[in-house]
């Protein structure tokens, strides 16, 4: 199958092109290719620009469309939320009409989590959008709904909590624990083998809103603090209050039956594991003294 991956430069989608390479031709739509795939093809979009959207999209003809691309974050969305809107909601629906106007099957990705910030009011938007597109031209729409996703490749431009703990620690600084949540983590590598399996069963997930990835472990944002202080060596944990917009109730964790019984995914990486090889890789980045700067 010919599958479109937006974002497939970036964190996340990386992992989603890594999973669909081998079974799938796969092409990337983005604005920049910070990660990359030698058996993947890649091209330059912005989003937020309908005749690049449309160009791309009539030229490459994708089969389905995996749409991870998009402006993140969480209480710092707060200081461009017109930005947010633009990329996130009006940019994924040029993503999405094209998808329509093309045959091309959807799947997109949802947040897990309901806190009021500019990020998840338009991701949560984005996906029911894109559920409108695919009802208005009668093809077929699959969403994932992913939580606090971790692993190496990620960011610290936006504050995420296992990269910020990390970074703090090997620079022996302060983890700030806010409001000491609960909290579901699910490494990148099993969140990218589950788009790919939804590519192979998207008949299965159809219109639901209801297919959660997620670890279906509970752990305190306060214990994962202690468990990076404890791997590393270095590092003190202080606590204070919980973000603006943030759930007043615990977050929880996901309950991943329907992925499993429906796409035949489960959570392969455990939490110990996945820690150890994410802090090895901002070891050998040398994020320590690069904070911020990928």
């Amino acid at each position: 199958m010919r599958v479109a991956v937006t974002g497939g430069g970036g964190f996340i989608g990386s992992y989603v092109v890594d999973s669909l390479v081998g079974d799938h031709e796969v092409h990337v739509f983005d604005r920049k290719h910070t990660w990359k795939n030698a058996k993947a093809s890649y091209h330059l979009m912005d989003m937020t620009k309908e005749y690049e959207v449309n160009e791309i999209f009539n030229s490459v003809k994708p089969d389905v469309c995996i749409h991870m691309a998009g402006i993140l974050g969480t209480s710092e969305t707060w200081t461009y939320p017109t930005d947010t809107i633009n990329v996130n909601i009006i940019g994924s629906n040029h993503v999405y009409n094209a998808c329509g106007v093309n045959k091309c099957n959807i799947i997109t990705v949802d947040v897990g989590s309901r806190w009021l910030s500019p990020y998840t009011i338009t991701k949560t938007c984005s996906a029911e959008f894109a559920q409108a597109y695919a009802q208005k031209y009668n093809i077929k729409c699959g969403i994932l709904r992913i939580f606090n996703v971790y692993g190496p490749r990620q960011s610290t431009k936006i504050i995420k909590i296992v990269p910020a703990f990390i970074n703090r620690s090997i620079r022996n600084e302060t983890l700030e624990v806010w409001g000491d949540k609960n909290t579901d983590l699910v490494h990148a590598a099993d969140v990218g083998r589950a788009f790919a399996l939804a590519v192979d069963n998207l008949d299965n997930i159809d219109k639901r809103t209801d297919i959660f990835i997620g670890s279906g472990k509970v752990v305190k944002t306060s214990e994962l603090a202690s468990m990076i202080v404890e791997k590393i060596g270095s590092g003190n944990i202080s606590h204070s209050s919980p973000r603006l917009g943030e759930e007043a109730r615990d977050a929880g964790y996901m309950d991943s039956t329907a992925a499993k019984d429906l796409l035949g995914w489960e959570p392969l990486i455990p939490i110990s594991e996945g820690l150890d090889s994410t802090i090895q890789f901002y070891k050998d980045k040398d994020i320590a003294s690069n904070y911020g700067k990928f």
